[in-house]
């Protein structure tokens, strides 16, 4: 009998281990399971987001998108490959427009966050010297001069800033080539800079969005110099005068001015270097001191020589 207990006590036993046995076998493989699952989850993840970075450009929102669907992508054409000519390339084409002047105006295009998602990504793309088209929209509610900025794929990214666009729209005939300065990339939209190019002066007063540099083409004392060194002192005397009406350079003017004044010194004009003399001083609040201070010798000197003409005209008479 206990032979028998003793028996049964030892299978009950082997019952129960076995069972054991089974239940960390299980509980061993669901765990393996889980990390198994997880693994695959964070390789998904990964996978997941890297072929967004990669498509990031074309089917992610920008902020500020209000009137594309976020996940379209755009198609870039190939570029038309425009070389901006430099000012002295222009030079010829001016000379035969009987242009003296052309003006470069840098802007920054104005409006390009409100232009949505397909503005913004072709903006993203623009390099320096890329072509821009200038399209005038006497439409506008807001301004009977604005003028719209397009990419060579002719998308509609922004305006030219209104404080220039009224003068460049009135010189429309003149107009040469408007094209990308740099693009610099922003919060929500990125800044496009640009270049447009008009023959003639176009004063256009600066901003912080506008600047405005005109190049002169032509050395307008030139002509008045080989008069002056003919002694042909008369006609030399007008051709400085000419010239310093046509320079916009302050230096430039008083120097075309005081050529001219040499020359009426030797035709003993006294009365016309006076005037000239005084045309000078005009430009006092532009003027350095030593400068001014010379001109005022120069005024005198000529009075001097003016009385003293009067004088022996006097005695002779």
């Amino acid at each position: 009998m206990e032979v028998l207990i003793f028996i049964l006590v030892i299978v009950i036993a082997s019952i129960a281990i076995g069972k054991i046995s089974d239940k960390r076998g299980n509980s061993s493989t669901t765990s393996y399971d889980k990390r198994n699952d997880a693994k695959q989850y964070d390789d998904l993840i990964i996978n997941r987001t890297l072929n967004n970075n990669r498509q990031s450009v074309s089917n992610r929102p920008h902020a500020g998108s209000n009137n594309d669907t976020p996940t379209q992508s755009y198609s870039y054409p190939k570029k038309s490959g425009y070389v901006v000519p430099t000012i002295e390339q222009l030079s010829k084409k001016a000379d035969e427009r009987g242009e003296d002047y052309i003006t470069e105006i840098f802007f920054e295009v104005k409006g390009l966050y409100y232009r949505g998602s397909r503005a913004i990504y072709e903006a993203e793309q623009l390099e320096k010297g890329e072509a821009l088209n200038l399209i005038p929209e006497p439409d506008n509610p807001a301004d009977k001069f604005a003028i719209k900025v397009h990419t060579e794929n002719d998308v509609f990214i922004g305006y030219v800033p209104k404080e220039c666009s009224e003068e460049l729209t009135r010189n429309r005939n003149k107009y040469i080539d408007c094209f990308v300065r740099y693009v610099k990339q922003g919060y929500d939209a990125p800044y496009v800079k640009a270049t447009a190019r008009y023959y003639g002066e176009i004063f256009v007063y600066g901003d912080e969005y506008t600047e405005v540099l005109i190049h002169k083409l032509k050395d307008y004392m030139q002509p008045a110099m080989v008069l002056k060194k003919q002694e042909k002192w008369s006609e030399a005397a007008d051709a400085f005068l000419v010239a310093a009406e046509k320079e916009r350079r302050l230096e430039d003017k008083l120097k075309a001015y005081s050529e001219a004044c040499i020359c009426l010194r030797k035709l003993k004009d006294y009365d016309k270097e006076i005037e000239v003399i005084n045309m000078q001083l005009s430009f006092y609040k532009e003027l350095s001191a030593p400068k001014y201070m010379e001109l005022k010798k120069r005024l005198e000197t000529a009075q001097r020589f003016k009385d003293s003409k009067n004088r022996r005209k006097t005695h002779n008479d």
